[in-house]
């Protein structure tokens, strides 16, 4: 940036200084025109105060943007935290459901067992009935009655069975939907943490 006009005159900056715009300013001003005197050094004064001006303009901006570029992956960081507990608490609450889901369709899947027990047991009752009543017309009246009653009463738990079936279809939906997001929200933080990891390499290796 300076013009090397004699080698003999090069001074080199301390080790023991700290490589700061202001160091740098005060080393230029202290030992660039240490050898100097009169109107050459007010003409070299000159164009070293330009150059000086314009290097110390170019500090200041790098400085900015290393400012910025700290404040920048300060606020991705934080947001990538904000993110990753929110969509971790969406996930146990996801959980939660799920297994409130399993935990109701395996009630009702026992209940619909013990019901389909119920009937196999009236349906024996009834067959086993209907051998006493063959060739006794008035306790077969009676028992015919009877009959009436337990398919009444068969329909009634093959309706209340219909139903559970609906809601056990109803469930078995929700918790297909209940795993297509959770699989979904899987896979946008898989994409969310890829475009911190990239945002940050670039943020961290520019010229790469």
């Amino acid at each position: 940036m300076f013009l090397a006009e004699r080698k003999d005159l090069s001074i080199r900056f301390p080790d023991s200084l700290e490589r700061t715009s202001a160091n740098i300013i005060n080393f230029i001003l202290n030992h660039g025109l240490k050898e100097r005197s009169g109107a050459e050094k007010t003409s070299f004064s000159e164009r070293v105060r330009s150059e000086i001006r314009e290097l110390e303009k170019s500090l200041c901006q790098v400085e900015k943007d290393k400012q910025l570029l700290e404040i920048r992956v300060v606020e991705a960081l934080r947001t990538k935290e904000l993110r990753g507990n929110a969509q971790d608490r969406v996930a146990t609450h996801l959980d939660q459901e799920y297994q409130g889901m399993e935990e109701k369709v395996h009630k009702l899947v026992k209940g619909s067992k013990k019901v389909l027990i119920d009937l196999w047991a009236a349906e024996t009752k009834l067959n086993e009935k209907g051998k006493q009543l063959s060739g006794l017309s008035f306790e077969k009246r009676h028992y015919e009655t009877e009959n009436e009653e337990l398919f009444k009463k068969i329909n009634k738990e093959n309706v209340a069975l219909l139903k559970q079936s609906k809601v056990l279809g109803q469930l078995q939906k929700s918790l297909t939907a209940l795993r297509r997001r959770a699989t979904y929200l899987e896979i946008s933080n898989n994409i969310l943490r890829n475009k911190f990891r990239k945002s940050f390499s670039e943020a961290r290796y520019p010229n790469y």
